[in-house]
């Protein structure tokens, strides 16, 4: 096993090493050897010459750190005496130094304020107007929302990404499938119905967030929400979407219309269909429901049935009953039984094996 020094070094390297150090010392040795007297007195010279000039480089630089910290120094002592700090204690002049570094920070953050409120202005002259609005579950009274115009190079820039990911081949009145990029739900461990879409400047939200900034120009306030009238949460088409507020949002969410939540009877976006919110294709062209799928013990054939049987969910479907009735046990009596042994209630033992002995039969 290889020894290491504290160089990290094996024996064998370290001899190596040493063989180089001698061989090199043998060249410099047969070097001077060979060289004329007048050669060797040249070199002695450059040699001094070379001594003498780093010896002079050190002594300016040296020279030069003492003039820095002199005026270091001067400057030190004029500041003290134009701030009056010159007859100070070293604990005062700490304390006064911790009081200035504290005002300082205090005027740092004012001027980058005032910086930022220049650039929002500024940011302000080439951004839309700002629209006033009110939205459906404002209480009376309340003020109108305001919602800041975007920035028109956002608006060339994201218009032509955005629209590229969304299927609007069903019209105008369908719903328009989101093809990009999908949020996902952990609480599920599945992919979410809700589209995601990068905005600008690392800023990602809801694809039917964009689509509505984008339509209108305007940024949706962070406390407003966007409604699917529609009820489909892949839908993207403006003309099915509304701002309201959270709790506007969770009562329609109750209250929906029949007709609306009929795209719950399917579970993947019909991407051929142009009654796109009422899942599978169940209407012709007309919007009647068809044969197959109408239930004639309902007059209004529009509605359409349940996608599931109740009688198939009882109320108490968390009890598991047996598929099969449970057999009484069946004991046999030995070979010189006539017929089916009688069944009855075991005395003791196991089922289809000779009965035990009473207790008091047994001795």
């Amino acid at each position: 096993m290889d020894y290491y020094d504290y160089g990290g070094r094996t024996d064998e390297q370290r001899r190596k090493q040493a063989e180089w150090t001698e061989k090199s010392k043998e060249g410099i040795r047969r070097y001077w050897d060979n060289i004329t007297p007048e050669q060797r007195e040249e070199r002695k010279r450059k040699a001094a010459e070379t001594r003498k000039r780093s010896r002079e480089a050190e002594e300016a630089r040296e020279a030069r750190r003492r003039s820095y910290r002199e005026r270091a120094q001067k400057a030190a002592a004029t500041r003290r005496r134009n701030n009056g700090t010159e007859h100070m204690s070293a604990a005062d002049l700490e304390w006064y130094k911790i009081v200035k570094r504290r005002e300082y920070q205090v005027e740092y953050r004012k001027r980058k304020a005032q910086e930022r409120k220049q650039q929002r202005a500024a940011e302000r002259e080439i951004r839309g107007p700002s629209q006033w609005r009110n939205v459906p579950g404002d209480p009376k009274g309340s003020k109108p929302h305001e919602f800041r115009g975007i920035e028109s190079y956002i608006l060339h820039r994201r218009k032509e990404k955005f629209w590229a990911y969304v299927d609007q081949s069903g019209g105008d009145e369908a719903c328009w499938p989101w093809h990009g990029n999908f949020y996902y739900d952990h609480h599920r461990g599945e992919r979410s119905k809700y589209g995601a879409a990068y905005f600008d400047r690392g800023y990602t939200t809801g694809a039917h967030r964009v689509a509505w900034m984008l339509t209108h120009g305007v940024y949706i306030p962070g406390y407003l929400v966007v409604d699917h009238l529609c009820n489909t949460p892949w839908c993207v088409n403006p003309d099915h979407l509304e701002v309201v507020t959270q709790g506007e949002n969770n009562r329609r969410t109750h209250h929906r219309e029949p007709e609306i939540t009929r795209q719950s009877t399917s579970s993947e976006p019909p991407w051929n269909d142009r009654w796109y919110p009422f899942g599978r294709r169940k209407y012709d062209e007309n919007g009647e429901l068809k044969e197959n799928y109408r239930d004639h013990d309902i007059d209004d054939d529009k509605i359409p049935p349940l996608p599931f049987d109740p009688d198939d969910y009882p109320a108490d479907r968390h009890i598991h009953f047996p598929r099969e009735p449970l057999e009484p046990p069946n004991f046999s009596f030995g070979p010189g039984a006539v017929g089916p042994a009688p069944r009855q209630e075991p005395i003791g033992g196991y089922v289809n094996e000779e009965p035990l002995l009473a207790d008091d039969e047994e001795f």
